[in-house]
């Protein structure tokens, strides 16, 4: 049961930087899902499913993250780094109309 994960458990799981100086975007996003994971601990067997990598772009700076699950840790790289199932824009909304 999802619900029975430990602390210690999502502890062990971790996310890392690839690249020795992480851009924004992949430091705003590092903080909140270590954030996310430490308040839910089960969520980390939800990144541990996490088949392909993940591209977020922020459109407002146009900077780019890629973040690959793997079962025991996430590595952030910067920029889009493989081939990728789910592409996220982060940034402002912005009206159409």
């Amino acid at each position: 049961m999802e619900d029975d994960v430990t602390h210690e458990e999502a502890r062990a799981y971790r996310f890392e930087f690839y690249d020795e100086e992480p851009n924004e975007v992949a430091s705003a996003l590092a903080a909140l899902l270590v954030r996310n994971v430490d308040r839910c601990p089960a969520r980390a067997r939800t990144a541990q499913r996490i088949p392909r990598p993940v591209v977020v772009h922020d459109s407002d700076t146009e900077t780019t993250v890629t973040l690959a699950f793997e079962q025991d840790r996430a590595t952030l790289y910067n920029e889009r780094s493989g081939w990728s199932a789910e592409h996220r824009r982060a940034g402002r909304y912005r009206s159409t109309t």
